[in-house]
């Protein structure tokens, strides 16, 4: 009787830990997910100033790029040197919107706040509206606008008409 009721716990064990190993699993997959997105989005925004650089003629302005280079670099390195079990998954919005390389979406002004797809666990299709869940992997240097990086984490076809 003893052997049976230890078997019967040990079995009850493994089906309970397996029964929360799968949503820990789906948490550490979006945490990579996000963390492999944000150091896609500093790579973009590495290329960006370099861009910026070369182009730039007043020497204040080359030194400000420079400085603000030098922290994306920075910064790029911390996020590599990260553990995801350690990643702090990022805000997540949900919106219905219209996929361009960058989310537009009803009611959004000529100011923002703009998403550019950094990375997507879906397939987007350019000119397609979709409902979207999205995290804002990263700060995207633009002014004085309102600018993520995004990864998408679900992405449903909408049958919303389209924006443009």
């Amino acid at each position: 009787m003893k052997r049976v009721i230890a078997v019967l716990c040990l079995c009850s064990c493994a089906t309970l830990c397996s029964c929360a190993g799968p949503e820990e699993r789906d948490e550490t997959k979006l945490e990579r997910a996000c963390l492999r997105a944000a150091v896609r989005a500093i790579d973009a925004e590495i290329e960006r100033h370099k861009a910026w650089l070369k182009r730039a003629t007043d020497p204040e302005r080359k030194s400000e790029l420079q400085k603000q280079l030098t922290a994306l670099y920075a910064d790029k390195d911390k996020h590599q040197r990260v553990d995801p079990a350690d990643y702090r998954i990022p805000k997540k919005l949900s919106l219905t919107g219209q996929y361009e390389g960058q989310i537009h979406f009803r009611g959004q002004s000529r100011s923002g706040p703009f998403y550019h797809v950094i990375g997507s666990a879906t397939p987007l299709e350019k000119g397609k509206m979709y409902a979207f869940e999205f995290y804002l992997v990263y700060r995207r240097s633009y002014w004085h606008m309102t600018n993520y990086y995004v990864y998408v984490s679900r992405a449903e076809k909408s049958a919303e008409k389209r924006i443009f």
